[in-house]
């Protein structure tokens, strides 16, 4: 084989696939003549595709073989030129009488061998960013949690005293109130009977409420005494120690608060500067990022790490989970950088008025025993009663309207 009979030609394809890598797929296409001697014109052929070639691919600068075969669908429709074009050097026709080595008129017509078809060069920009599948991130390393002498002690199936209020945990789901719960505390609590006579009755009518309230403060209390902590509209809003924060509508909207101590610096009080949005969700969160006192970090206790990381069994706990889940992905907080957190739905407000305010207005009132009346001085004095309705549950207006009809005198 000499020099005329061989021509080499790489085409190198880039493709880009979904996971980003980068692979080259080179061929090389090579055609040997047979330098046999053309049929027609009686002259040698390079790359005629007579029989004999070796390997039979139309060099036609198409960028597609012929797969072996001869294209004739154009040429042997031209007068003069009855040998197959294998030896085509345009991607088209031939532009000269002597392109097959002929003296038989050039073909003019397009070349259109399906083989001819050109070839698609995939040009897309390699991807040079981050790979960001599921599969390719790096799985989190074991969790981390502070472990220090000052605690926030959250054992609420236990605890004779309570650590932090308001808290969905003293609360029971209740399909007829607005807020989907209803608060729950009276002597099955644990904590209930160590409270004060004074008290009791005060925790005991939580029950009657559909939530916690939209602008009562948020208490947390302590092992021992915490260092400095935020207060006020600017600091309470942009510390990353402690935050008061919306938690169902996954804003992790702040709420500006100011801080009050008590129980010798060991407790304290988030007092809301704006109202709570009524029927909504908050979470109170003491990070590690905070220093007690004592110089180290703040040490959440078993049952409150255990809600964290969704392995909490009991019941009662089991049903915070999903509230906790929301609050850390509100504020972005792996679950081993909080030390201390309460989760809480506040009450609605303006539903239950405005649904009793509509059942008002529908209905159709009348006497219930008509007036009578009697001279009283120079005036009339008049007596009667009539239907009424009373649209409170356990004395709280807070369920969807189930009004209880009742005489009014008047």
């Amino acid at each position: 084989m000499n020099q005329a009979d061989h021509e080499e030609s790489d085409k190198t394809v880039y493709r880009v696939t979904p996971r980003g890598l980068l692979w080259m797929v080179t061929a090389a296409v090579i055609s040997c003549g047979d330098g046999a001697t053309d049929a027609v014109d009686g002259q040698p052929d390079a790359n005629d595709a007579s029989a004999g070639d070796t390997l039979l691919f139309d060099l036609d600068a198409d960028a597609v073989s012929d797969s072996g075969s001869a294209d004739t669908a154009v040429d042997t429709t031209v007068a003069g030129d009855a040998a197959s074009d294998a030896s085509d050097t345009a991607a088209t026709s031939d532009t000269a009488a002597t392109s097959d080595g002929d003296a038989a008129t050039p073909d003019t017509a397009a070349d259109t061998t399906a083989a001819d078809t050109t070839a698609v060069v995939d040009t897309a920009v390699v991807d040079t960013g981050a790979d960001t599948s599921p599969d390719d991130t790096t799985p989190p390393g074991p969790l981390m949690f502070c472990d220090s002498s000052t605690s926030f002690d959250y054992e609420p199936l236990t605890a004779t005293d309570w650590v932090g209020l308001p808290d969905d945990m003293w609360s029971v789901d209740s399909p007829t109130a607005t807020t989907g719960l209803r608060l729950d505390v009276g002597p099955a609590t644990p904590w209930f009977a160590s409270q004060s006579s004074y008290f009791k009755p005060i925790y005991q009518g939580l029950s009657a409420l559909d939530g916690w309230s939209t602008s009562g403060g948020v208490v947390l209390r302590f092992s021992a005494a915490l260092g400095p902590l935020p207060s006020g509209a600017q600091a309470s809003t942009t510390s990353d120690e402690l935050l008061l924060v919306r938690v169902d509508d996954g804003s992790g909207a702040r709420v500006p608060f100011e801080l009050e101590r008590f129980e010798g610096q060991r407790s304290i009080i988030l007092r809301p500067m704006v109202p709570l949005v009524p029927g909504a969700r908050y979470a109170a969160i003491l990070t590690t990022a905070h220093t007690a006192a004592d110089g180290g970090c703040v040490s959440p206790s078993p049952t409150l790490r255990s809600v964290l990381t969704g392995d909490a069994t009991a019941p009662q706990l089991a049903r915070l989970v999903p509230r906790f889940v929301e609050a850390l992905e509100a504020t972005g907080l792996a679950a081993d950088a909080v030390s201390a957190a309460v989760v809480f739905t506040t009450q609605a407000i303006l539903e239950p008025a405005m649904a009793a305010h509509a059942d008002i207005q529908s209905r159709t009132y009348s006497w219930a025993a008509p007036p009578s009346c009697t001279p009283d001085g120079d005036n009339r004095r008049c007596v009667g009663a009539f239907t009424a309705f009373d649209y409170r549950t356990g004395g709280y207006l807070g369920d969807a309207p189930a009004p209880t009809a009742y005489t009014l005198p008047v």
